[in-house]
């Protein structure tokens, strides 16, 4: 039966991961109504059933939705039964999905690929590191390939380092949920000027290093 859901594959990667984080947030937004409605029934001098009776309801509807998401999505996620079993058993407790949503995010920074890109977006002073491709008029987020033996987080941390020199503390550098493989990083007191000609000198396929004040970032690019 694994077999037959695992060859269905509607959604690509990161519309699936969308679609589970949306059911995970709903299912918890759903436990927080049951206990609201639980606290209205024992303190209201009323004591009605009424809210009780709402918020199970709505939370039945957002745990169902849950659970079909976790393993309906399954396939596209590249989750392996087990795994699709345990995110389905993690919205039980309460807010147990949001905690799997958590760890879920967290695993996928740490295994990434040997080889691929990542973009990193660097902020000083309100304004995004910037980086223009030779025979390129578009300005990009920096970007690396994860090496060997290393994870995605820790090729941002090495990105940043190479680029702007600036020490940083562990942590300072998180993975952006909005954009997939995108991590960020906000640099506080950062000095006055920044010298990116060595990282220019070093990167062989770019021609200018910046920092811009963007309107909006899309798909990596500057807009």
């Amino acid at each position: 039966m694994w077999q037959q859901i695992s060859r269905l594959k509607p959604f690509s990667e990161r519309e699936a991961w969308f679609l589970f984080r949306l059911a995970a947030f709903g299912e918890a937004l759903g436990w927080t109504l049951l206990i609201i409605g639980i606290g209205c029934e024992r303190y209201l001098p009323n004591h009605s059933h009424i809210p009780v009776l709402l918020a199970g309801r709505i939370h039945g509807t957002l745990f169902l939705l849950y659970a079909l998401a976790a393993i309906g999505l399954a396939p596209s996620l590249g989750w392996r039964p087990l795994r699709a079993l345990c995110a389905a058993i993690a919205s039980v407790p309460p807010y147990g999905s949001l905690a799997f949503e958590r760890w879920e995010a967290h695993t996928r920074s740490i295994h990434a690929k040997s080889g691929q890109t990542i973009y990193v977006r660097v902020q000083v002073d309100k304004k995004v590191l910037g980086v223009q491709p030779h025979r390129g008029v578009e300005w990009h987020l920096p970007s690396t390939t994860i090496q060997r033996g290393e994870t995605a987080q820790q090729a941002a941390h090495r990105l940043i380092i190479e680029s702007l020199g600036i020490p940083l503390r562990a942590g300072m550098v998180r993975l952006d949920d909005r954009h997939p493989r995108t991590f960020r990083a906000t640099i506080p007191h950062a000095p006055s000027a920044l010298d990116l000609t060595p990282y220019i000198r070093a990167t062989p396929d770019i021609e200018d290093a910046r920092f811009i004040q963007p309107h909006r970032v899309v798909n990596n690019k500057f807009a």
